[in-house]
């Protein structure tokens, strides 16, 4: 994919995050049209008062790194796996491919799984000799790798779609953490930028913390009277895509 790409499917990725927080809040903000910019990620106008608005990311282990999310980028590789083997085996099939991926973990509590064991061509190969094959669309099947007696095993849940999918399913089943402190380092990340923000958005500027429930990485949440330091911010608001406030400065 294209950089130019990528940028517009993160933004787009952003703005879904955007418009659901605007719901959850019950605000009326309405977003001034996009642009590939330096600044923050939205301009955002509201009775009649205008202000930049950050997006981010909060990541449940930011607290115990001194830089990145392993998790998140652990999750970004197996799915970069998936998607290829997916494309490769629409090139055989001639059809898009539903492929959803179970494994059991071989390290605790290290986040290793059978299916990090596995070649890509041994995965390919696989799917190419299962029934899937010749099967019609939406007919469902199960390729077993490995040793589902022994524990170690990784599952393919196969099928023919109209469009290509590919989840690693282990990525999406995980606890929620409530350690505020990743909510800390995900405003203090930002923060760094804010005299970049100010001078492109003007003096009101706020930030967006988006927890994706929807990946380990992003299984973080907070309770609503929890305390922050705002480090400069105008306003944070926390969004989970069920539920969304505005943090407590303190």
């Amino acid at each position: 994919m294209a950089a130019s790409a990528r940028l517009r499917s993160k933004r787009d990725r952003e703005l879904l995050d955007l418009e659901r927080a605007i719901c959850l809040l019950g605000v009326d903000w309405v977003v001034e049209p996009m642009e590939l910019r330096s600044g923050p990620d939205f301009i955002i106008s509201h009775k009649g008062v205008r202000f930049g608005l950050e997006h981010t990311l909060v990541c449940v282990d930011w607290s115990r790194r001194e830089s990145g999310s392993l998790m998140r980028a652990v999750e970004a590789k197996r799915h970069k796996r998936l998607v290829e083997i997916v494309r490769q085996c629409e090139e055989h099939m001639g059809a898009p491919l539903n492929l959803s991926v179970s494994s059991r973990r071989t390290h605790y509590p290290d986040d290793h799984y059978h299916f990090d064991n596995i070649d890509d061509d041994e995965i390919l190969s696989a799917l190419l000799a299962s029934p899937v094959r010749g099967a019609e669309v939406g007919v469902l099947f199960h390729v077993l790798l490995g040793d589902e007696r022994s524990g170690a095993y990784t599952d393919l849940i196969v099928r023919k779609g109209v469009r290509p999918l590919a989840e690693f399913i282990p990525s999406h089943m995980g606890w929620v953490s409530r350690d505020q402190r990743s909510i800390d380092v995900a405003i203090e990340e930002k923060a760094k930028r804010l005299p970049n923000y100010r001078q492109a958005a003007g003096d009101d500027v706020r930030l967006l913390v988006v927890a994706d429930w929807t990946r380990n990485s992003g299984k973080a949440d907070i309770d609503s009277t929890a305390q922050f330091d705002l480090r400069g911010f105008n306003a944070v608001y926390f969004s989970t895509g069920v539920k969304a406030f505005k943090l407590n400065a303190h």
